[in-house]
């Protein structure tokens, strides 16, 4: 596996909220997010398959204990490097 970072947020915070702790934009820009334990996570055999067996959930999804996410946002990336 090729992992991105972890960040820990509170239960029962809202997927949108959960994507705010990585980045604001992420929760300003929020279009959906991806939900699977980490249990089923783990036991996949590389991302794309694990991917493609989450659930898509609406951003008032509350976080489950364990839950891993996928978060697809509509942030502008091309304002990197301070201009």
């Amino acid at each position: 596996y090729e992992f991105g970072d972890a960040f820990q947020v509170d239960l029962q915070t809202t997927v949108k909220n959960a994507a705010g702790a990585i980045h604001t934009d992420f929760e300003r820009h929020f279009r959906k997010a991806k939900v699977m334990a980490w249990d089923h996570f783990i036991a996949c055999k590389n991302l794309d398959d694990a991917e493609s067996s989450m659930k898509i959930v609406s951003e008032d999804h509350a976080i489950g204990d364990g839950d891993v996410l996928i978060v697809a946002h509509g942030a502008d990336n091309s304002k990197k490097g301070g201009g």
